[in-house]
């Protein structure tokens, strides 16, 4: 089965309209599985305002939503990531996003896609 990491930005752009091209895609597919590090539900709170801020969506819409969303990820204890994977992801996230470092390290260490 094919591994897919998602990060924040593939919630966050979900959950921004009622007809959400990327959300169709993540509860519709099949022979992915789609995983994320438990980090990115610590992202979505330190961001919930923004979200339902410019969300073209009602709350209860984007809690909805993002009830679909939540149960199609399988989420991952970061603790499984080796210290040389996320060595590796800092240094590839370092000059562009270190917030990233985290899916990146947990793409490296499931040989994942990003």
């Amino acid at each position: 089965m094919k591994k897919i990491i998602v990060d924040s930005n593939i919630i966050l752009s979900a959950l921004r309209t009622k007809d959400s091209e990327t959300r169709r895609k993540l509860i519709a597919a099949t022979g992915v599985l789609f995983c994320s590090p438990n980090f990115l539900i610590a992202e979505l709170f330190k961001h919930r305002t923004r979200i339902f801020k410019n969300a073209i969506a009602t709350e209860i819409e984007i809690l909805e939503f993002l009830n679909q969303i939540l149960e199609k990820i399988h989420f991952v204890n970061e603790e499984i990531i080796s210290i040389e994977n996320y060595f590796e992801a800092y240094y590839l996230c370092r000059d562009i996003d270190p917030k990233d470092t985290s899916f990146i390290a947990l793409t490296i260490e499931l040989d994942a896609t990003f």
